[in-house]
């Protein structure tokens, strides 16, 4: 099966910021998704459980994120103030990382979903935003 658009972007864009550009910007491009990827890989692996009927080994990525982000946003949390605190001026660089990693995880929720349906639209919501 071939990745859906927005998983194949969302993989392009980590690797850009995370093997392409300085250390500080990686940890921040990961550290942008972690902290709230436990209660939405929650809810996934419910999801593809329940309504898609995905057997457990084909949700592992999702426990494992769910057990582990939590600590791993911890530890990206502290080296990007240390880094910070060191140098102020590094902010703006690790703000865009931020930024561009929030849109690569935002696609990546469309493409799990398109994966787990099947469809190739975007998904749109529970209900408007606003």
């Amino acid at each position: 099966m071939e990745p859906t658009p927005k998983l194949v972007a969302w993989h392009q864009i980590l690797e850009k910021i995370t093997a392409h550009r300085s250390f500080i910007e990686g940890v921040a491009a990961l550290w942008i998704g972690e902290p709230e990827y436990p209660p939405i890989v929650a809810a996934l692996k419910k999801a593809y459980r329940e309504i898609y009927h995905i057997v457990d080994p084909g949700l592992m990525t999702y426990t494992t994120h769910a057990e582990h982000d939590a600590e791993h946003s911890m530890n990206e949390e502290a080296i990007i103030s240390k880094y910070v605190a060191a140098d102020p001026t590094l902010l703006p660089k690790i703000r865009r990382a931020a930024r561009e990693a929030y849109s690569a995880y935002i696609f990546s929720f469309d493409g799990y979903w398109q994966a787990a349906t099947g469809r190739r639209e975007f998904w749109s919501g529970l209900r408007p935003y606003v």
